[in-house]
């Protein structure tokens, strides 16, 4: 069963700050109103006012590069992200709950998990080139490998007591996989997915300003070779509110699916 701890914090729910209930979106609110002040106060140009900010948005989007950059990116993430997922939870679940299976892949896992992604674009590039396919396998790298782990580690912690019990009404491995196994693992497999969904976006902007210049890392890499700091942070905001929206997404779907889990 899953617990929620003190320190998780959904959006749209509130915070006991003091006996007083603070919603969250307070917080938020606050932060644009001490970045407008700060921006205001012309320290730096690398900071501009978030009006000036909200403005260079709405350019963007009414343009002509917006949309193609949105869509590109959406394409690939999918393509990517939907392959790691796939493969993640197989190779998760097989390691979970079979130990030869675990014996053989588990150095490879943690090897990839330390070592820094970002270091294999050069041979990346060298096997797939140059195009959208790169893009795909840099996005499957940062979101697969935290999947495998936190699907394998929701496997390893089901209850033998619940398979024991599956076996002793004659239900064969398929049964117990899909009844048992997955269910009472389902916590765990959707952080990692959750995980992973947020670790394929920065691996898709890692592929489109390192491997191929297109999508919102050709408008990142453009915008701040010209100093065009408000539409610099216009993108980079749009990607972080995407990447909150995903995330968010996975999360209503955990707590729909996961309703045992509720306090």
């Amino acid at each position: 069963m899953k617990t929620r701890t003190t320190n998780e914090i959904r959006i749209g729910e509130t915070l006991q700050l003091g006996g007083r209930k603070v919603p969250e979106l307070l917080t938020v609110i606050f932060g644009i109103v001490l970045w407008e002040i700060i921006g205001r106060l012309d320290i730096t140009f690398l900071l501009p006012p978030f009006s000036s900010i909200a403005a260079a948005w709405a350019e963007i989007v009414v343009g002509n590069r917006f949309v193609p950059a949105l869509l590109l990116s959406a394409q690939t993430f999918l393509i990517g992200e939907g392959l790691a997922i796939g493969a993640g939870l197989l190779l998760g679940v097989l390691m979970g709950r079979y130990r030869a299976v675990e014996y053989f892949f588990d150095i490879w896992i943690n090897l990839f998990m330390a070592a820094p992604i970002s270091a294999l674009v050069p041979i990346i590039m060298a096997v797939a080139g140059i195009g959208n396919a790169t893009i795909v396998i840099s996005i499957f790298l940062f979101s697969f490998f935290v999947i495998v782990v936190d699907t394998m580690a929701g496997v390893k912690q089901v209850n033998q007591t619940l398979i024991e019990m599956g076996k002793s009404f004659s239900a064969n491995e398929f049964q117990l996989m899909t009844k048992i196994v997955l269910r009472a693992a389902m916590p765990e497999i959707l952080t990692g997915i959750r995980l992973g969904v947020v670790r394929g976006i920065k691996g898709m902007i890692v592929g489109q300003m390192l491997i191929s210049l297109v999508g919102f890392g050709y408008l990142i890499t453009t915008y701040s070779y010209a100093f065009c700091m408000a539409k610099l942070y216009a993108i980079i905001l749009t990607v972080l509110v995407l990447s909150m929206l995903l995330s968010g997404l996975v999360g209503l779907l955990e707590r729909r699916l996961v309703f045992w889990g509720r306090k």
